[in-house]
């Protein structure tokens, strides 16, 4: 029985082990090569051109749809995104990935994705071109599954550890340049993700308060006003945060 060849690009290697696991556990596979970004994936995929390939989105020097722009035309491998963001699968689904699993997936998505694979690449022809309405379809899955009005789930990378962490459990947010900070209840993650992009998937209960700030209003218990204009704000945990006359308005409810 043939295996089928397999590169894993992921920039974590929790994530990395994640589907090494997985695959371990099937049949018919054989793992080439582990990637840890994308310039190194994309020498790795031209040298190998394996059938099978789990990418991550957002790798250093080049991010998962990088690379895969600059693939060959004539060699179609059946394509698994792999993200802890669900707001790339357009994106995904139209550079002919197959797949789209949001980390962390469950053993049985994993199989169902992994079976799909193997269905494909039987096909010598295995690519893969979604019609605007399977992309439609897809989109509004993902939606519905993932990205809730009042509700967002992270993934969120603590030491040997990825804790998931529900929106409404955080208290703010503070930008750390292309990863963020995140408050929760007396602990502090780093997360992989800036801060506009993050605010971008919020509930709408999350204000900006300040350039690098963003709260969870829920939490807000009292606003005292400075002379300048800003005010302090204070969470039920006694925290205190500065709000900045320039984000007034964004709270401008919360005043009156």
């Amino acid at each position: 029985m043939r295996k089928y060849s397999v590169l894993i690009a992921d920039d974590e290697k929790l994530s990395r082990e994640a589907v090494k696991l997985q695959l371990q556990v099937s049949n018919g596979f054989d793992i080439v090569a582990e990637c840890k970004n994308g310039r190194e994936a994309l020498m790795q995929i031209v040298q190998l051109k394996p059938d099978i390939i789990f990418l991550d989105i957002q790798m250093p020097y080049l991010n998962g749809l990088e690379v895969l722009d600059k693939l060959e035309d004539e060699y179609f491998p059946v394509i698994i995104i792999i993200s802890a963001y669900d707001n790339y699968a357009l994106k995904a689904f139209e550079s002919d990935a197959i797949d789209y699993l949001v980390k962390p997936f469950t053993d049985e998505r994993f199989k169902k994705s992994l079976d799909k694979a193997k269905r494909l690449c039987k096909d010598a022809s295995h690519q893969f071109k979604p019609t605007n309405s399977s992309i439609a379809q897809l989109t509004e899955m993902i939606k519905r599954v993932f990205y809730d009005e009042q509700e967002i789930v992270l993934s969120i990378k603590d030491n040997a550890k990825i804790s998931v962490v529900q929106s409404s459990d955080i208290l703010y947010i503070e930008s750390a340049g292309n990863y963020v900070s995140v408050f929760i209840h007396g602990k502090k993650f780093l997360h992989k993700e800036t801060l506009q992009s993050l605010e971008d998937r919020l509930p709408t209960s999350f204000l900006r308060i300040h350039k690098s700030v963003i709260v969870n209003s829920t939490y807000i218990t009292e606003l005292h006003s400075l002379y300048n204009g800003d005010y302090i704000i204070k969470l039920k945990t006694g925290q205190e945060l500065r709000l900045s006359r320039n984000y007034r308005k964004n709270i401008q409810h919360l005043l009156q």
